[in-house]
């Protein structure tokens, strides 16, 4: 499979960060649709959907999981012009509270959102790659350490 992200990106509204405040990076679909086709596959198969329909880019990619693409706030978001949902007045709205609270990866929506309303959607993104790269890199640090 060959995809693209975005190229509608734009340097305030990174393409993997999610309208609700989830980090696209940190997601099983996503990792796998970029670094692991058996693991897609695997997914795929437990979704009941094909591999072209579970892989992702990305909340603002072109090509989103079929779950993504059906995906009611960010067509709220949409509707209401915002970025994130964390600008609406409505903010946190029910819907918002009901995803939230389904998956245990999704806990940290809201923090995530209030973050992005301090201190943008750009530095956000920086932090949080910078840190999931960081808990890649400190496991292979710690085993090299142990051999000197």
């Amino acid at each position: 499979m060959d995809h693209q992200a975005d190229a509608g990106e734009t340097p305030a509204i990174p393409t993997l960060a999610a309208v609700c405040g989830l980090f696209c990076q940190a997601c099983s679909i996503y990792i796998a649709s970029r670094e692991d086709p058996e693991r897609l596959a695997l997914l795929a198969a437990r979704l009941g959907q094909s591999e072209e329909e579970t892989y992702c880019d990305g909340c603002r990619a072109g090509k989103r999981m079929a779950y993504c693409r059906s995906c009611t706030m960010f067509v709220c978001a949409a509707e209401r012009g915002l970025a994130f949902c964390g600008q609406c007045t409505d903010y946190p709205c029910a819907d918002l509270l009901a995803f939230g609270s389904e998956r245990p990866h999704r806990a940290e929506i809201e923090r995530n959102l209030e973050r992005i309303g301090k201190v943008g959607a750009e530095a956000w993104m920086a932090a949080k790659t910078f840190a999931r790269n960081s808990d890649l890199v400190r496991p292979v640090a710690s085993i090299l350490a142990m051999r000197l």
